[in-house]
């Protein structure tokens, strides 16, 4: 077998994950390549640290001229891959053992896909903001859905159920991607090969993003409305006589509400209110 272990990026130094995986593709002897891909990266001084992971053994860079977005860069790194098994790696991730790609390898199967999951270390090489740790440790350790960090399918699968591209934005691109693997008929299974995932987003990046996310959910809705769980809570809320209560608190106490998330002790409560009321005020704009 041939592997291809494929890494989307914007904005994101991978010079030491490449590193690491270009050593573990030597210590195991393994038929592999490191494609990255940067899609059209604004920062000049990583783009150029970047380019340096062509010198690494068994890697090389792909540089968009365009920003095309997640799905579509995934979608572009599985067309130009060689191998016959396609392990998918987000940029800000790192193994967490020195034989995480002979894991992969020993437990490969034909008609689905591995999910090695993910941690998170506070002596990283990034720090991590209170809010994203707390988010991180709290529900995507504990995730049950498949998510796109850090999986392995056979190439063959991959060509049958592709990332879809109407995901240009931030946000649940992989929650689609997995839905339709399972609707396929492929098995998601999840192994014990985590990485850290490396996130230096501070709580101020990622409350934007957990806006932009809710944006994509909601011009998905007809799509994702069956996985998602926050978008079937505001069904049920939308139902009741008072649902149009749940659009007050980002409405009156969204500062209030975005102090507490920028601190240092954020509450998961207030975040999951937060997003929910975010997502009432989003609907109420679309139906407009």
């Amino acid at each position: 077998m041939f592997l291809s272990i494929l890494i989307p990026t914007y904005n994101f130094d991978c010079v030491s994950l490449c590193t690491s995986l270009s050593r573990q593709i030597s210590a195991y002897s393994i038929d592999a390549e490191v494609v990255v891909m940067d899609d059209a990266s604004s920062d000049l001084d990583i783009l150029k640290r970047n380019r340096s992971i062509n010198e690494l053994e068994f890697c090389r860079v792909i540089e968009s001229e365009n920003n095309i977005g997640i799905a579509k860069n995934r979608n572009h790194l599985a067309d130009v891959a060689k191998g016959d098994y396609l392990l998918f790696l987000d940029a800000d991730v790192y193994p967490v053992s020195l034989d995480f790609l002979k894991k992969y390898i020993e437990n490969r199967v034909d008609d689905g896909v591995l999910c090695g999951g993910m941690t998170f270390r506070l002596d990283g090489p990034v720090k991590m903001s209170p809010l994203r740790y707390l988010y991180g440790m709290n529900y995507e350790v504990k995730q049950p859905q498949f998510i796109s960090l850090n999986f392995f399918l056979p190439a063959s699968v991959f060509q049958k159920v592709r990332f879809n591209e109407s995901f240009s934005k931030y946000g649940h691109e992989d929650t689609q991607f997995g839905a339709d693997l399972q609707n396929a008929g492929y098995k998601v299974l999840k192994i014990d090969n985590p990485v850290y995932h490396d996130n230096g987003d501070t709580s101020e990046q990622f409350v934007i993003k957990t806006r932009v996310a809710i944006d994509n959910l909601v011009e998905h809705r007809d799509l994702l409305l069956p996985t998602s769980r926050l978008l079937q809570l505001y069904e049920k809320l939308h139902a009741l006589p008072i649902g149009w209560l749940m659009k007050i608190p980002f409405k009156k106490f969204r500062q209030r509400m975005e102090k507490n998330l920028l601190g240092d002790s954020p509450s998961l409560f207030i975040y999951n209110v937060y997003r929910l009321s975010y997502l009432c005020c989003k609907y109420e704009e679309y139906e407009r």
